[in-house]
């Protein structure tokens, strides 16, 4: 089976300090879904609870395809996943450890241009990465894709918010790591594949 692998490193440059998101497009399809590369991630599949100090609020946990209630199953997922937009526009993803986490995976399927994920990082950052953004990089980004996001600079992801306002954000096999993270530039020599270059823009989270 062939595979293309597309990384996308994103620099997002602030006043003091550097926050970047590397991910990975990979169009290899699992037999039981995609999940992390990282041995050492910690993972929520919706099938139990999810690890401890890993919150989550909004969205709904379904399993199957109901097209009468907007949401269809990830490619190769016959398991339970999370869904948002179908009765609730978003989800909220925190974190109890003290310093949050530097890496976030997670399943992505049938990409929709309204779909965001939105990463509040602990300098106050704020970087959103949307649907829209994903199928203007990426050909035929409405399939099914693991995605990899890191913090970097010596920020960490305070909590994370899934939104769509429209047919559901299907997602499944989050992952998370509160250890040292590889930085993109290592992951890209682990992935190997075509690089991509491109940049996103960031705007600071409201004050006050």
């Amino acid at each position: 089976m062939r595979s293309i692998k597309f990384l996308l490193a994103i620099s997002l440059a602030a006043a003091s300090t550097l926050v970047s998101a590397a991910v990975d497009f990979s169009t290899l399809k699992l037999t039981a879904g995609q999940f992390t590369p990282w041995q050492v991630a910690q993972t929520a599949t919706f099938d139990s609870a999810p690890p401890a100090d890993v919150y989550y609020t909004g969205g709904e946990y379904v399993t199957g395809t109901a097209p009468d209630q907007r949401y269809t199953a990830p490619d190769y997922d016959h398991t339970q996943y999370l869904i948002v937009g179908a009765n609730e526009p978003t989800s909220r993803i925190t974190f109890g450890y003290r310093l949050g986490t530097t890496y976030f995976g997670f399943y992505f399927s049938t990409i929709d241009i309204y779909n965001s994920v939105t990463f509040h990082g602990s300098d106050g950052s704020l970087t959103t990465i949307t649907g829209q953004q994903i199928q203007d990089l990426v050909p035929g980004s409405r399939a099914s894709y693991y995605f990899n996001v890191f913090a970097t600079g010596g920020t960490t992801f305070d909590w994370i918010e899934l939104r769509s306002p429209d047919n559901s954000f299907e997602t499944d096999n989050h992952a998370f790591i509160v250890s040292e993270v590889p930085e993109p530039e290592t992951c890209a020599m682990l992935l190997g594949g075509l690089g991509l270059l491109g940049a996103m823009a960031r705007r600071r989270r409201a004050r006050g």
